[in-house]
């Protein structure tokens, strides 16, 4: 402190109490500055410390600062469009076929029948008659082999009686008409295969084999590079033809059990009738006429 600043005994008492008050006051001041500057230093070098460190080291969410929440909600976006030339090609292409029922596996008959021809599954025909019904429909559509034989469109049969009827034409009869036509069969005339009705189309009596898919009506051979030929009387035939329609006949009662043509009765007269409807349970003999 200056020495100017000291309290002169000299000065009237009044004077110096004046003069001593003053000097406390700046001497408060002074004190107070320097503890304001002391603890602005304390400070300074305690956060520049390890404070300082451990408070850099710190992340948010450590000191309590919130941490911004993600936002959950998507931005909309535009539909695209297909480009033209996409659109396009997307018609052009054709659609693809549902599955048919031919993709469920074959039942053992239709199995071992399509080793021998042509045949793929199928239904009953819708009839009147709930009666007239085939155990196991199938479509019989031409024997395999070099020499094939096709068959009417839409011929239905039971599995059992096709398979027996695709191996007697190509096993029998194919051969037999080359032996006496010296030609191959390309195709048999027939019926349909299932009809729904009663014997010889009569308005009572039992239901005809035909109604089961049991029976085929032959009504005709085309042949490879000549004439057709029609079922009919031997006797109206040429030599060669009728050779073969009664060889044929004749081979077709040891696979049938019902063998019926021209001469059997009126019923019969333009066609061959084979059938598998007798067994040796039910009816222990063949018709064979």
């Amino acid at each position: 402190m200056a020495k100017h600043d000291l309290v002169s005994p000299h000065l009237p008492a009044s004077n110096r109490f004046m003069k001593a008050q003053s000097l406390m006051r700046n001497c408060a001041m002074v004190c107070a500055v320097s503890s304001l500057l002391a603890e602005a230093a304390l400070a300074q070098s305690t956060i520049g410390g390890p404070v300082a460190q451990k408070l850099q080291g710190l992340q948010g969410d450590e000191i309590g600062v919130p941490k911004k929440r993600p936002d959950t909600q998507q931005p909309v976006q535009a539909p695209q469009q297909e480009p033209a030339n996409k659109r396009q090609i997307q018609a052009s292409e054709p659609k693809k076929a549902e599955p048919s029922s031919d993709a469920t596996p074959p039942t053992a008959c239709l199995a071992q029948l399509q080793t021998v021809a042509t045949a793929k599954r199928t239904t009953t025909p819708i009839s009147k008659d709930s009666q007239c019904v085939i155990d196991d429909p199938v479509e019989l559509i031409a024997t395999k082999g070099p020499y094939s034989v096709a068959f009417a469109e839409g011929l239905t049969l039971d599995c059992t009686f096709a398979l027996a009827l695709a191996e007697f034409t190509a096993n029998t009869l194919q051969p037999l008409a080359r032996h006496h036509l010296e030609t191959t069969v390309t195709k048999l005339g027939s019926g349909q295969g299932f009809v729904c009705r009663r014997r010889n189309n009569a308005t009572i009596g039992r239901l005809s084999e035909h109604a089961f898919g049991n029976a085929f009506d032959l009504t005709s051979y085309v042949v490879q590079n000549k004439p057709t030929i029609t079922v009919r009387l031997e006797e109206k035939m040429k030599p060669n033809e009728a050779a073969f329609q009664r060889a044929l006949r004749k081979a077709a009662c040891g696979t049938f059990t019902t063998v019926l043509g021209p001469g059997s009765n009126k019923a019969h007269a333009t066609h061959l009738h084979f059938d598998l409807g007798r067994s040796e349970k039910k009816n222990p003999y063949r018709i064979c006429e």
